[in-house]
Order: structure tokens, then C-alpha cells, then sequence
């Protein structure tokens, strides 16, 4: 070494990585980085002599040494490899990739999860998926990272099976029919099935027989089915009444059919818009009367429909209307409810129908107010003009007509197993078993062990957990509860059914492509089951995602469209904006 000792000090302050062995000078960075990986250039490689440390001074007296290692030092100082090396130690001790690998992934999980969030946005919403686009691109504007492509789309079909038209389709029931029925088969194969007729359809089978049975409520419905196809039909109809309420300050109520095959709900809907739009209603119709633009006919038209509508006949039957629908309604959400259950299913009813046939003795809220209207020929301020052509629904008949066709389609008992079972599962309620034990510590001992063996659960477990409630009622014995959870697991209705068919068909729309069964299958348990947009956490679906290299920062996938390209023409016009 021809240095010294305060030479080598001098030069080691300023040039740390500078090392010595033997004689011979080396560089600790370039010996610690074996490849300057994806960092090099062409024919770039760490230099061997200072890595292995075999750099020696030349020259042939001490002086032209040092000159030759001081420039040998500089050279080696400012070379590309040595900077590029010095570049990777620095890089490796701060862990650089690892960190950026790191916020790579988190990157990667943040932009997909947006882009999940959006995804699932679209089938809680029961959105097409051509919104998809129009979403991302309007986060985008305000500001939401959510990657630079957009996922790619696959379009499927339904398979439409053969022979499905509706001639085939009647043809196959009618013989599935005369086969001893669908029931018949269906306990053929399983013998302990329960069937049971859904509450609700029938409800609206006793409000059907009720038509049938009183004279009145057709004249009165074909007067509600009138109003429909009129302003249903006719868009200048419609614009006329919508006119009228707002002259009268009145809520613009559409009007529908009454007593027809949907919900008594819907029923009860079309009567309140016709009690709330009388005004406007009457209003409209005495305009279409003095209307010269009108021809004949539809005249005439206009003075049958005011006449009937300002009697005192229609108003009497309107109220009693409202009044037994509005109960019926009630009922028909009641029975609806994803909680009801069998014996809270015939308390409601049995309630009803005595609400219904107290209105016989004490008449409802808008029956009265008809009353009133009757015997002042005054309603709404529009006179009343007694019509005997009209004829009216007979108040007392009607009702008792209702509370008999309920009673007889919802609480009549036959000798059918299925009644028979309903009675053991109402001698089974809480509030039953709490006042019926009260004579003896056996109560419903023989019905517990029917339904045991109906629905195969432990007779002797479910036994002794009734006589152990029976004791102390405020707490249900853990041996009890399977029967009770069996009991409420029974549906009253098939009102599940018919939200499912009302989300397929605004599933199925013609805003969507064509979807397989599978993907309506998994967008209706999306939007029945899934949690809120704003619970719903897309993180394990993600990283699943990201485990098959697929994200929404992904440069190989198909790039957005670029629609501006489209609309140059516009620009100028679009200056005017700014």
C-alpha cells in the first residue's frame, strides 16, 4: 500500500466504500450487488477488480502511484455502474420494492374494491350492466380512483326450451290435472308433505265470492273499471284530471281496477285515489260535458259518469268500500310478513272478521262520513243529486257476506289432516299454552305429540320441555325450542314466491341483456339476501379476484372507450359551458 496511514484516513472520509486487502483496493458497494438486475444497460456488468478487490497502483515511483489511484478512484467513483450499484444498496436497505410491492397490492385491493362496490351498487339496484361504464366514468370525474380499464363484459343468453308456448303449457297441466291433481302426485312421493292454500289467494277468493253473492258491487266496480279505461287509455284524459287537481289543490291520485285479481291492496288504492279525487273528478267531468271539441257520444259518456258520481248511492258505497278494504288490506300485508306465522296468521284473521261485522252496529270512519253526506246531499261542497236507477250496496249484506266467506275459506275446519294440524299448532301457542295450562300440567301433550311425529322431531325432548315451560313460563326450555322454531318455519302464503317473481321480472327487463338462469339466480340472492351498499364489504371477493391477476389497474385489459374523439364537432359549442 503506498498510502499512510493519515492518507488513507483522508481518503476513506471521502470515499466510504473504498475497502483494502493485501495491498489492493476494493469497493464494498459493487462487492455487496452481484447483478444490477432490471436497472442495467446494454453490456453493463459490475467490474470485477473493485468488487474482488484486486485494483493496485502502477508506476514506477511512489508519486506517479498515488496519481494513478487517486485517478483510478475517480473514475471508478463516477462510472455508471459504480452509481448504479450505489443506487440498488440504497434501494435495498430502505426495502424499497418490498414497499412497493406492498402499495402495488394495496393499490391493486383500494381500485378493485371501488370497482366491486360499484358492481354490486348494480344488481342491489337492479341496474343493467351497460350502467357500468356510465358509473365508473362519473366517479372518475369527481375524482374517485378506479384503475385505468374497465372489466370486460359477457353477454349470455337464455336457452329457450322446446314446445314452451302457451298452448303446450295448458295442454301439460290439464293432464297433470286429471292425474288425481299436483297434490296427489306430490304425496305420492313424499308422504309427509304439507300442503297448504295460501292465505292470501284465499282472502281474495272470499272478497270474489262476495261479489257474487251481494247486488251492487258489480255496478260499482264496472263504474271503477270505467274510470280506469278512461284515463288509463286516454293521455288527454289523463292530462285533464291532473289539471283539475292542481286547480283544486288536490294530489293527483292514478286510478286503477277494484276487485280484480291482484291484492286487495291495490283495491284499496284505487278506492282512496276516487274518495280523494271526488273534486277533481266531478270537476272533470262537468268540463267534459261543456266541452263543444267533445262529439255526442263521449258527451253522454261524461253526464252518466257525473251523474252516477255526484249520488248519494255511489258515495254510500264508496265509504262502506274504503272502510271494509281498508281492513282487508291490512290483513292481506299482515299475511305478507316474512315473520307471521301459522297461529299469529289465524289471530289476525279471526280479528279481522270481527272488526268487519262490528261495522254492522258501528259504522267505519268513511261509512260515517258518507252517512253524514247522504242525509245533507252535500259532499266535498258538490250537491248530491239522489239517482234511483243506481242500484246501491246494501250495507248490512255486504258485510255479513264478507265475515261468511272469510270464515268459511279461512277459519272452517275439516276433517283433513292439514286443519287437523293447524288446530294442534294453535293449542301450541305461547299465549294458549300460558291459559289453557292453567287446569293441567298435560295440556297439549297429544297435539305436541302429533305434530312430533308429522314433522319427525324428538317426542320425548319436546314433551319435557312443554312441561317445563308449563312450570315456569317465563323462560323457553332449550328441549322446547326445536319444535317452536319447526312451527314458525311453516309459510302462511306464498308471498315470498310473489316477491321473487316480482324481482325476476324487474330483473329480466329489456334494459338488460340477456341473462343465463344462474346469473338471475345469483342477482335475485344478491338483492333478496345481501347486506346494504354501504355495509357490504367487497375485501375477500377482491383479494379472490386479485388471486387470478385480474384487477382494475391491469394495463393489458381492454383500455375504456375514448368517446370524445366522437363529438370534436361539438367542442365549440361545449366552450360556451366553460
Amino acid at each position: 500500500m503506498v498510502w499512510n496511514e493519515s492518507q488513507w484516513i483522508e481518503f476513506k472520509e471521502k470515499y466510504p466504500w473504498i475497502v483494502s486487502a493485501d495491498g489492493k483496493l476494493g469497493c464494498n458497494i459493487c462487492s455487496s450487488i452481484t447483478c444490477l438486475g432490471a436497472s442495467k444497460k446494454d453490456r453493463l456488468r459490475i467490474s470485477n477488480e473493485w468488487s474482488n478487490g484486486l485494483i493496485e497502483a502502477s508506476g514506477k515511483d511512489r508519486t506517479s502511484q498515488l496519481s494513478n489511484l487517486r485517478i483510478k478512484i475517480k473514475k471508478h467513483y463516477e462510472s455508471e455502474r459504480h452509481q448504479l450499484a450505489d443506487k440498488i444498496n440504497k434501494e435495498r436497505k430502505e426495502k424499497s420494492i418490498q414497499v412497493s410491492m406492498q402499495k402495488s397490492i394495496v393499490d391493486h385491493e383500494q381500485t378493485t374494491i371501488k370497482v366491486f362496490r360499484t358492481a354490486y351498487y348494480i344488481a342491489m339496484k337492479n341496474r343493467p350492466f351497460s350502467d357500468h361504464d356510465d358509473l365508473i366514468k362519473l366517479q372518475e370525474i369527481n375524482g374517485v380512483n378506479l384503475g385505468g380499464n374497465n372489466p370486460e363484459y359477457v353477454f349470455l343468453d337464455l336457452c329457450e326450451l322446446q314446445s314452451q308456448d302457451a298452448e303446450q303449457i295448458e295442454k301439460q297441466l290439464l293432464n297433470t290435472l286429471k292425474s288425481n291433481g299436483v297434490v296427489t302426485r306430490l304425496r305420492e312421493k313424499y308422504p309427509k308433505l304439507f300442503t297448504w292454500h295460501c292465505f292470501n289467494h284465499r282472502l281474495e277468493l272470499s272478497v270474489s265470492d262476495t261479489i257474487k253473492d251481494v247486488r251492487g258491487i258489480d255496478h260499482f266496480k264496472c263504474f271503477i273499471d270505467k274510470l280506469y279505461s278512461l284515463y288509463n287509455q286516454s293521455p288527454k284524459h289523463s292530462r285533464a284530471l291532473e289539471s283539475c287537481c292542481q286547480d283544486l289543490k288536490l294530489q293527483f291520485n292514478k286510478i286503477g281496477r277494484v276487485l280484480s285479481t291482484r291484492w286487495v291492496s291495490s283495491s284499496l288504492r284505487t278506492v282512496r285515489a276516487v274518495w280523494k279525487s271526488f273534486a277533481a273528478l266531478h270537476s272533470h267531468f262537468k268540463n267534459s260535458c261543456d266541452d263543444q271539441s267533445n262529439d255526442k257520444n263521449t258527451i253522454a259518456v261524461f253526464i252518466g259518469l257525473k251523474k252516477r258520481l255526484e249520488s248519494p248511492e255511489f258515495i254510500l258505497g264508496l265509504g262502506i268500500m274504503y272502510d271494509v278494504l281498508q281492513e282487508l288490506s291490512m290483513l292481506s300485508n299482515e299475511l305478507q310478513s316474512r315473520t307471521i306465522t301459522l297461529p299469529k296468521a289465524e289471530q289476525s284473521i279471526k280479528r279481522t272478521i270481527r272488526i268487519i261485522e262490528s261495522f254492522k252496529q258501528e259504522p267505519g270512519e268513511y261509512t260515517q262520513i258518507a252517512l253524514n253526506a247522504k242525509s245533507k246531499l252535500l259532499f266535498n261542497e258538490i250537491e248530491l243529486v239522489p239517482n234511483k236507477k243506481i242500484v246501491a250496496i246494501n250495507q248490512n249484506q255486504f258485510i255479513q257476506s264478507i265475515v261468511d266467506r272469510m270464515t268459511t275459506r279461512l277459519c272452517s275446519r275439516s276433517e283433513d289432516e292439514n286443519y287437523q294440524l293447524l288446530s294442534d299448532i294453535s293449542a301450541l301457542d305461547l299465549n294458549n299454552i300460558k291459559i289453557g295450562s292453567s287446569g293441567s300440567i298435560r295440556y297439549g301433550e297429544l297435539e305436541l305429540r302429533r305434530i312430533c311425529r308429522r314433522f319427525d322431531v324428538d317426542e320425548v325432548q319436546a314433551v319435557q320441555g312443554l312441561r317445563a315451560f308449563i312450570e315456569n313460563n317465563e323462560l323457553i326450555p332449550d328441549n322446547f325450542k326445536p319444535i317452536l322454531n319447526t312451527i314458525a318455519s311453516l309459510p302462511c302464503s306464498t308471498a315470498e314466491c310473489e316477491r321473487g317473481f316480482s324481482l325476476m321480472n324487474n330483473i329480466i327487463t329489456n334494459l338488460r341483456a340477456s341473462l343465463l338462469i344462474s346469473n338471475v339466480s345469483s342477482l335475485m340472492f344478491i338483492k333478496s339476501n345481501g347486506p346494504p351498499i354501504e355495509v357490504f364489504n367487497p375485501e375477500m371477493y377482491v383479494r379472490s379476484w386479485l388471486e387470478d391477476h385480474r384487477s382494475a389497474d391491469d394495463n393489458q385489459s381492454r383500455l375504456k372507450r375514448n368517446n370524445l374523439t366522437k363529438s370534436e364537432s361539438r367542442q365549440h359549442l361545449w366552450d360556451i359551458f366553460q
